[in-house]
């Protein structure tokens, strides 16, 4: 059986790491506004190549800045369903202030997952009252606006019905 050769020694290995060094490099001398010209003879080669070598930098910190915000984002995900379930107990009592945050965490999680369009209303009815409050809200009314909000950001799966909360 023969013998693994060690990737990392390698001379495939060694030209990357070269290769990835020179990209850092142009990207430098290109944020210090010189010209791609300037950078290709700084490292030996002419200012296409330089320009190329910059694109390269620019395209792996795309990536990594996405791979960021994507775990960034699945962290906030975390965080709302962890909130929403310490709010499930207010909720049940009625409570308009973990009525409303629940509201909030369900919205935010639409912004976060894209599926939550924000969308212009109009008053219909100009004697109703629209700016009455959460507070004047039957428990009823309360849940079907949870479930309002809930399937706006994630569809209509899932939903709560008055009578199983209470």
């Amino acid at each position: 059986m023969a013998a693994k050769k060690n990737k990392a020694n390698s001379p495939t290995a060694a030209r990357r790491v070269t290769s990835v060094m020179r990209e850092a490099e142009a990207l430098r001398w290109r944020a210090l506004r010189m010209s791609y010209r300037s950078i290709g003879e700084r490292l030996g080669v002419n200012g296409a190549t330089a320009c190329r070598l910059v694109q390269r930098a620019l395209g792996r910190l795309k990536g990594d800045c996405a791979a960021m915000a994507e775990q960034v984002r699945q962290l906030d995900l975390q965080a709302l369903d962890h909130m929403q379930e310490r709010l499930i107990p207010g909720i049940e009592r009625g409570d308009c202030p973990s009525v409303l945050a629940a509201l909030k965490c369900v919205e935010v999680r639409g912004r976060l997952i894209g599926t939550f369009a924000a969308t212009k209303t109009e008053n219909k009815n100009e004697n109703e009252n629209t700016n009455r409050s959460v507070s004047w809200l039957t428990r009823a009314e309360m849940i079907t606006e949870l479930q309002r909000a809930r399937e706006r950001a994630m569809g209509p799966r899932g939903s709560i019905t008055p009578n199983e909360r209470r």
